[in-house]
C-alpha cells in the first residue's frame, strides 16, 4: 500500500520579510505610545512630589508658625566660599519621613552652625545622601550632582541632588514666612519650583551649601533661585530658557527654572497646590507668582 505524505508549506523568503517589516512598522507605531505612557507616568510621579513637599512644607508651618528659610547663613561663622548655608530642604526633612536624616546632620553640625571647611566626614556623607522625594523621575542622571559639592577636600565636586529649589523671592536668606506675609494669596505664590540637569541646566543640591570658590554672586545657593526675571543685565530667565540677552547664556541657564518635561515645570504653591506652568507663561504673570506681597493682579495661568 503506497505511504501517503502530507506536504507542509514553509515561509519563502519574501513572506518572511513581509512579516519582519509588519513587525518593524508595529513596533515603530507603538514605541512612542510606550515612551509617553511613561513619561505620562513619570510627570506624575515628579508632581507626587512636589505635592509631599507642599504639604511637608504646609506641616511645618503648622509646627514653627513660619515657612522654613530659603537657606541659612551662620553669620558667627567664617565669610568667604565656606560659611554654613543650610538649605529649606534640611529643615523639612522630619516632615518628609526623613527625621533620622535630620538629627544626624543637626548633631553632627553642632546645630548648623559648624563651617563646612571642617573634616567632619559623616557630616559630608550626610550630604551625599540620595534622598528620592528631591528628584525628578524624568530626569536621566542620577541622584548625585556632580557639577559642585559641599567640600572638595572631603568628598569630592559632589552632593545630593534636588530637582526642586525656592523661589528666592519669597523664601530668602534667613527668611521667616508666614502665611498671613502672603497678601498676594497663598494660590498666587509659588515656593519651589523644579530644575533639570540637562540641557545645560544645573540642578540644585537639597543641602543647600554654597558652590565652592565661586565669585558669581548671582548664585549665592544652589537650593534658592532668584525671582522669575531678575535683571542681571536683561536676561530673560523664563522657564526653560535659553539665557537670551546674556554675555554667558550657557551660565545664565544656572538661574532658569526647568524641566524634563516637554512645554514647562511644576510649581509648588504656598497653599499646597501644585500647578504646571508652560514654558510660555507671559514673564508678568511669571513674575507675579514669584512674589508674596507685590500687589500684582494674576490673571489666567
Amino acid at each position: 500500500m503506497p505511504s501517503s505524505r502530507v506536504s507542509r508549506s514553509a515561509f519563502t523568503l519574501i513572506e518572511l520579510l513581509v512579516v519582519i517589516a509588519i513587525i518593524a512598522i508595529l513596533v515603530a507605531l507603538l514605541l512612542p505610545a510606550v515612551q509617553q505612557a511613561r513619561e505620562a507616568a513619570r510627570r506624575s510621579s515628579c508632581k507626587n512630589n512636589l505635592k509631599q513637599i507642599g504639604l511637608a512644607m504646609q506641616n511645618y508651618h503648622d509646627v514653627h508658625s513660619t515657612f522654613p528659610p530659603g537657606y541659612v547663613r551662620n553669620t558667627n561663622s567664617s565669610t568667604g566660599p565656606r560659611f554654613p548655608m543650610t538649605g529649606w530642604a534640611v529643615y523639612i526633612l522630619p516632615q518628609m519621613e526623613q527625621a533620622s536624616l535630620y538629627d544626624l546632620i543637626d548633631s553632627e553640625s553642632n546645630g548648623f552652625s559648624v563651617d563646612w571647611n571642617t573634616d567632619n566626614q559623616p557630616l559630608f556623607d550626610a550630604a551625599n545622601q540620595v534622598v528620592a522625594p528631591y528628584l525628578c523621575p524624568s530626569d536621566p542622571s542620577d541622584g548625585i550632582n556632580t557639577d559642585w559639592g559641599i567640600n572638595n577636600s572631603l568628598t569630592g565636586n559632589r552632593a545630593g541632588k534636588s530637582n526642586y529649589v525656592a523661589n528666592n523671592q519669597a523664601m530668602r536668606m534667613n527668611s521667616k514666612l508666614k502665611m498671613r506675609d502672603i497678601t498676594d494669596g497663598t494660590s498666587n505664590t509659588f515656593l519651589i519650583g523644579e530644575k533639570t540637569s540637562q540641557n545645560g541646566f544645573y540642578a540644585g543640591i537639597w543641602m543647600g551649601g554654597h558652590r565652592w570658590g565661586s565669585a558669581d554672586t548671582n548664585y549665592t545657593d544652589e537650593g534658592v533661585f532668584g525671582r522669575a526675571n531678575d535683571a542681571h543685565g536683561g536676561v530673560d530667565y523664563r522657564i526653560n530658557g535659553d539665557g537670551t540677552g546674556a554675555t554667558t547664556p550657557s551660565v545664565h541657564l544656572k538661574n532658569n527654572y526647568s524641566s524634563a518635561h516637554q512645554g514647562g515645570a511644576h510649581f509648588a504653591f504656598a497653599d499646597g497646590s501644585v500647578q504646571f506652568l508652560s514654558e510660555n507663561i507671559s514673564l508678568d504673570i511669571f513674575n507675579g507668582l514669584s512674589t508674596e506681597d507685590g500687589g500684582e493682579v494674576i490673571g489666567e495661568f
